[in-house]
């Protein structure tokens, strides 16, 4: 690998947003920030979240992590310096390989924060640090963060059984890597494809938390395959009655893979896929399947 970075440093990105190394003016947004019970569900957290954990973290945790050679842990700032969200190379061992992890705050989602930042460290992982691979797990059902490592190139390959500890429970958990010379943009935004649709006596709409489990359960192939997943629902009582996945694969070709919730289920699911093939074909321009 290349030269390990020595604290403090930056790393500019090409959007809104700036990766730097965590200092103390950060920790009073540290603590509000983990306080959220999103970001808790889905990290490790220490719960409840107190100004001294930030503390230890900042002041400790950081400079001890990169000092070993194991982590690098990077604060996301907008402009004026303010934290967005936090973001982190870890687990990197003598083959070269490292996973990434990040989270947002609660006052800076849904501006592409988690994406900029990601693909910004991925890209210097792996040009400046000469990473071979990074890796991005989560836990099964963690969309929004599926979504940014879709969105930042990262390939899925499938879900982990029992892979991963979460607050004291094994549990199962997603992942995707990127390898030196894979493009680190994925084919589509979500806001490109997350659509509802409407589709006769059924209501197309893009997979929820709530519902990645079932289409984990019900789909042949792992959610993390999938670059788009829509759940239809009969109209009048709101029953997820089939799933349908678009896979997008080069050259603007793509895959659907459609399955019913139940045997009654099978009419919403042809259907389901009819609708999905005509939007994948005229709205995004793909040769599907």
């Amino acid at each position: 690998m290349a030269a390990w970075p020595d604290a403090p440093w930056s790393l500019p990105t090409a959007g809104a947003v700036r990766l730097r190394t965590p200092s103390p003016a950060d920790e009073a947004d540290i603590t509000r920030a983990c306080s959220d019970p999103m970001i808790a569900s889905w990290t490790t957290v220490p719960t409840p979240y107190l100004r001294q954990h930030a503390e230890d973290f900042v002041r400790r945790q950081v400079p001890a992590a990169l000092a070993d050679r194991n982590a690098v842990i990077l604060s996301i700032v907008d402009a004026s310096d303010a934290l967005q969200g936090m973001c982190a190379l870890h687990d990197v061992d003598a083959y070269g390989r490292a996973g990434v992890g990040f989270w947002v705050a609660p006052w800076a989602r849904g501006a592409g924060v988690a994406t900029a930042a990601v693909r910004a460290l991925t890209q210097w992982a792996i040009t400046e640090l000469g990473l071979t691979q990074v890796c991005w797990t989560a836990l099964v059902g963690n969309l929004d963060s599926l979504r940014v490592a879709h969105n930042c190139g990262y390939r899925g390959e499938g879900t982990l059984t029992g892979a991963m500890m979460h607050r004291g429970e094994v549990v199962d958990c997603w992942t995707a890597s990127v390898l030196p010379g894979q493009p680190l943009t994925g084919r589509f935004s979500r806001a490109e494809i997350d659509v509802e649709i409407a589709a006769g006596r059924w209501q197309l709409q893009p997979l929820a938390m709530a519902e990645a489990e079932l289409a984990e359960r019900i789909l042949p192939v792992s959610v993390t395959s999938a670059q788009a997943i829509w759940v239809a629902k009969e109209i009048t009582t709101a029953r997820p009655e089939a799933v349908v996945a678009l896979l997008a694969g080069p050259d603007s070709r793509g895959w659907l893979l459609e399955a019913p919730v139940a045997a009654r289920d099978a009419q919403a699911a042809a259907t389901a896929r009819a609708v999905i093939l005509r939007y994948a074909r005229l709205a995004l321009g793909m040769v599907v399947e």
